[in-house]
């Protein structure tokens, strides 16, 4: 199981080069959505927020699958949904709740000891691509610099 799910996050890895905060275009990929459409909405705690289709759902893993869906569905607020005050009004861009939610979750994975060796353009070497995804969650600027180590 902790292969499978080290294997999805891996795959989904690639999608991340792409990453910008311009919106113009949906920036994490289909592999990301493809990892979040595997996940199980139900091990997460529930956590209501509103999206700008006017429809509550549960928590983020929900809101991440829809918005895979629907890439112009985007956060309103948190908490239910009035259908009779809400409008479509997002005060948070669908990529960037998605992509949160995806980095919460590949933050608590064990990354595994394959070797994969990466050069991130932090200077910084990585022992494989999940640590290194691991560290651009933290830095969405981070990208591979090369995929070998470092220069000293």
């Amino acid at each position: 199981m902790i292969k499978l799910a080290l294997f999805l996050v891996l795959v989904a890895v690639g999608a991340f080069g792409q990453l910008n905060t311009d919106h113009s275009e949906h920036h994490h990929g289909t592999s990301v959505c493809a990892y979040i459409a595997g996940a199980d909405c139900s091990i997460f705690a529930d956590h209501m927020l509103c999206a700008t289709d006017a429809k509550t759902y549960n928590n983020r893993c929900e809101f991440s699958k829809a918005h895979c869906l629907e890439h112009e569905l985007h956060f309103s607020h948190n908490g239910t949904c009035d259908p009779a005050v809400d409008k479509p009004d997002p005060n948070l861009h669908g990529n960037d709740l998605v992509y949160t939610f995806f980095c919460n979750n590949l933050k608590h994975q064990t990354c595994g000891a394959d070797l994969e060796i990466v050069c991130g353009t932090d200077g910084k070497t990585y022992d494989n691509l999940c640590l290194f995804e691991q560290a651009r969650c933290d830095d969405i600027n981070l990208q591979v610099s090369t995929y070998q180590a470092c220069p000293l």
